[in-house]
């Protein structure tokens, strides 16, 4: 259609053209919305969803991506954990037994009664070993029998019912939580030699027997031929515990996480760690969660909320393991 015959523009009606003060309104709205969904966002995200896993279960972890692949139920407050023999072994505090968990079908093959206290479990030396601090004794499990013998007596109790053990060297190492005492345990018969301080945690790795120490807080480094210390790093802050791949790994009970020359700061309050060489996986009771550390950066690069605490670690056969027990 042609333009009017006087050359001016139609006219256009003044309600087609917002007014200035109905702008200024709708900036307004458009402001404040933003500003709201702003705070919603700095409130409640981005967040990791909390992950459901059942109080006394072991729970099963994919290592790379940190993804839940399973819980089971196991003992009462299971806290140690261990990889051997083609099977997962829990010790569980609260009714003094041992879980035997097959990886593979992911079920409890076997409950076995210990008729002790066992606060960790290690393998090796064809069965399975369980401390019971308490007591002064180190019971022994038969994997082939899924029976427990008598407890051996260690010669000393450790003054509570905390205590580690690994086995290295041809021998199974104990260590009191309580008391700076060790036990170097062979062709049966137990040793015991001093600590400096009460033991947080043992590792067993490159030919050493490592131990980390309360008061004075420092990670030790033991020949298991002699005993005696043979390398020593001071510690800023009381460990953990402590897990050794290619470098020792100290959690700290500040929450902080060490190795030689360096200190992250995780948060938590640790009380197990374990590593792989890729990666290194702290537990934190107190706050629920789960923390993975990438090893050649340093960097945290996971932190999973669970809805139980994590007690106990152990990394074996591509798989994280991780023993749950109940809030406080």
């Amino acid at each position: 259609m042609g333009s009017p015959g006087n050359g001016q523009r139609p006219a256009v009606p003044r309600s087609a053209y917002p007014s200035a003060r109905k702008a200024a309104v709708l900036v307004g709205v458009f402001v404040v919305g933003a500003m709201i969904a702003g705070a919603l966002y700095t409130a409640f995200g981005p967040r990791n969803p909390q992950i459901s896993v059942a109080t006394n279960s072991l729970a099963a972890f994919d290592p790379v991506n940190g993804l839940l692949i399973g819980d089971l139920p196991v003992g009462l407050a299971p806290k140690g954990v261990a990889v051997g023999f083609g099977s997962v072994w829990v010790a569980n505090t609260g009714d003094h037994s041992l879980s035997r968990v097959d990886p593979k079908t992911f079920g409890v093959e076997r409950t076995i009664s210990v008729g002790d206290y066992p606060s960790d479990v290690a393998v090796g030396l064809g069965a399975v070993w369980l401390p019971a601090g308490h007591s002064g004794r180190l019971v022994r499990v038969d994997p082939g029998r899924n029976e427990a013998a008598a407890g051996r007596p260690l010669g000393a109790a450790c003054g509570s019912s905390a205590a580690s053990a690994v086995v290295g060297a041809g021998s199974v190492w104990v260590a009191c939580a309580a008391s700076p005492l060790a036990f170097r345990v062979d062709a049966g018969r137990s040793r015991p030699f001093a600590l400096a301080g009460a033991a947080a945690g043992l590792a067993f790795a490159n030919g050493q027997l490592w131990v980390a120490e309360r008061s004075p807080n420092r990670l030790v480094a033991i020949d298991p031929v002699t005993s005696r210390p043979v390398r020593t790093r001071n510690l800023a802050h009381p460990p953990a515990a402590v897990a050794v791949s290619g470098v020792a790994w100290v959690a700290g009970a500040d929450g902080t996480l060490s190795r030689p020359g360096r200190t992250i700061t995780i948060g938590g309050t640790p009380v197990a760690v374990a590593a792989d060489g890729k990666s290194v996986w702290v537990a934190s009771a107190k706050d629920e969660t789960l923390f993975r550390i990438d090893a050649p950066t340093n960097r945290v690069t996971s932190t999973i909320k669970l809805t139980n605490p994590p007690v106990g670690l152990a990394l074996d056969g591509g798989r994280l393991w991780v023993t749950i027990g109940s809030a406080s």
